[in-house]
């Protein structure tokens, strides 16, 4: 779905202010997304980190 990326671009922006702003890009990895974004969850709960806060840069 090619305008699916355009639309959470647009409506993020719309939450965020412009000071603010995250690019939002689409991975070569997307197949993979949830099975990595399910591990992350399950390595800060068997970590114990789950207070942290994540920060991608």
């Amino acid at each position: 779905m090619p305008q699916l990326l355009t639309d959470i671009r647009d409506n993020t922006a719309k939450l965020t202010s412009p000071s603010r702003q995250v690019p939002i890009i689409a991975t070569k990895n997307v197949q993979s997304a949830a099975l990595l974004g399910g591990a992350s969850v399950i390595i800060h709960q068997a970590l114990g980190l789950e207070s942290l806060k994540m920060q991608f840069s």
